[in-house]
């Protein structure tokens, strides 16, 4: 629990633990590493690596919101895959912002 103070101020009825599923943000988060999110965080304020279900995916992506255009863009870490933008944010539920992730050696 000390960690998890140091890291947040967010209640622990607002803390969401997911494990990735994947190797887009490799090498910042690894497939089946452990994130840990601040389910308070569902505005994409400022670039940072968020939990988000687009059409029914769930995804872990780098989400900057463009204020000009309306969309979104999902980068991912690993440069064998290209951004994704999204044109219609509505359709993109922001689940919180990744503020820790735990890798098992």
């Amino acid at each position: 629990m000390p960690l998890l103070r140091a890291m947040t101020d967010a209640p622990l009825d607002m803390i969401g633990v997911f494990q990735a599923d994947g190797d887009s943000m490799e090498p910042t988060i690894n497939n089946r590493d452990w994130v840990v999110v601040d389910r308070r965080r569902i505005q994409i304020a400022n670039p940072g690596i968020y939990a988000l279900v687009h059409e029914g995916e769930g995804l872990l992506k780098r989400a900057q919101r463009h204020l000009e255009s309306g969309t979104v863009t999902l980068t991912s870490d690993n440069p064998i895959y290209g951004p994704q933008i999204i044109k219609k944010p509505e359709r993109l539920n922001v689940v919180g912002r990744v503020f820790l992730s735990l890798r098992r050696h």
